[in-house]
């Protein structure tokens, strides 16, 4: 490392190997204190949003858990992977088309998503971003995926979610 600094991921001071891991996968690695998403491969600094993502799995980064406040105490109420995202990390899933609801899920490198505690997908992410989103009136939202998933709300504080043989709904 250059002017030998620390880098520390999810609370873990990496080693010398650990950082020649992270450099061939990265190039350069400027130290610092970040925070590692191992399920869906996202990272970034301590106290802000995703900057990038490695590969999944990345046993190579200390092996320390992700915080809920790795991305600061953010009030944005969506937890994925256990870490509240960032204000920024909403509107960048927003600028695919996805409708973020509060709440807790899980994403994987994939980019397929379900709710925290049931394995069933509820879809992906990435189709997602070129699936159809309809806007009514007011910050009603609703969306659809080809695989029959599909959500909404009706922004007053109604959100619904839910695919081939199951539903969801709170408010």
């Amino acid at each position: 490392m250059p002017g030998g600094g620390q880098v520390i991921v999810n609370g873990v001071t990496l080693g010398q190997a650990d950082l020649l891991t992270l450099q061939s996968a990265l190039g350069t690695v400027v130290p610092g204190n970040y925070w590692y998403d191992s399920i869906s491969g996202a990272y970034g600094t301590v106290g802000g949003p995703c900057t990038g993502f490695l590969a999944a799995g990345g046993a190579a980064l200390g092996g320390g858990a992700l915080a809920p406040d790795a991305s600061g105490r953010t009030g944005t109420g969506v937890f994925i992977n256990g870490r509240e995202i960032h204000s920024q990390d909403v509107a960048a899933l927003q600028a695919t088309g996805a409708t973020v609801l509060p709440g807790r899920w899980w994403v994987r490198a994939d980019g397929s998503y379900g709710a925290e505690g049931n394995p069933q997908a509820l879809g992906n992410l990435r189709l997602q971003a070129g699936a159809s989103s309809y806007a009514y009136g007011g910050n009603a939202q609703t969306w659809g995926t080809s695989q029959g998933n599909f959500g909404g709300t009706d922004g007053q504080g109604f959100t619904y979610i839910g695919g081939p043989g199951w539903s969801w709904y709170s408010g």
